[in-house]
């Protein structure tokens, strides 16, 4: 019988050479980051009516083929008197027809301190496509945010006006006017006949 031998070897493909062009200086955008690939790029606001202190969210979403971590991030900046929290980011991974497609979520909790209309800034980013052989450009427009005062500050102007936050209806307001010309006629009628207010009864003599 024959013995096994292990044999220790190496082996070689030919070597490959790869060709690294340089990102194009001429027609640059300001927001571009170093994105180099295909990308999508998406945002949206989680509500756009709120109370002053209260928070609304941005989501800003961002995808492609061109390993988004590299590739900078969406470009925005917060109006004066919205404060913004730290963004949070969450990534995922998938195969897309056999290209590693790389995802990016980020949420900025926005909080509006004082009531109004606020106008939001767009969202942009940049990226240098290869394929097209020219930079790309997204700015996505955000939808203004309508802030109402605070809850405490919508009951203290109720309670200035001299009524509760309770809504009167139309024929709340018609009993409550009723009754008071009603009250009005009987403080008349018996002025005029003091005899109603004891009953038509003889109130007898008075006491000196």
């Amino acid at each position: 019988m024959g013995r096994n031998m292990v044999v220790n070897g190496i082996a070689r493909t030919e070597e490959i050479r790869l060709e690294i062009l340089p990102v194009p200086e001429t027609g640059r955008p300001a927001t571009f980051q170093g994105g180099v690939g295909s990308f999508r790029f998406q945002s949206k606001l989680e509500k756009t009516s709120l109370r002053a202190g209260d928070g609304t969210t941005l989501i800003l979403t961002l995808e492609g083929d061109g390993q988004p971590q590299a590739s900078g991030t969406p470009v925005w900046s917060p109006p004066a008197g919205v404060e913004t929290y730290p963004p949070q980011d969450e990534w995922s991974r998938s195969w897309k027809n056999g290209v590693l497609w790389t995802k990016l979520v980020r949420k900025i909790v926005l909080v509006p301190r004082q009531a109004g209309t606020v106008a939001l800034d767009s969202v942009r980013f940049s990226w240098w496509d290869p394929n097209a052989k020219k930079f790309q450009s997204v700015a996505n427009a955000l939808p203004a945010l309508v802030v109402t005062p605070p809850a405490e500050v919508q009951e203290d102007t109720s309670r200035r006006n001299g009524h509760s936050g309770l809504m009167l209806t139309g024929w709340d307001r018609f009993w409550i006017g009723f009754g008071k010309v009603s009250a009005v006629l009987w403080a008349l009628v018996l002025l005029g006949n003091p005899g109603l207010a004891t009953g038509g009864m003889d109130p007898g003599p008075t006491l000196a």
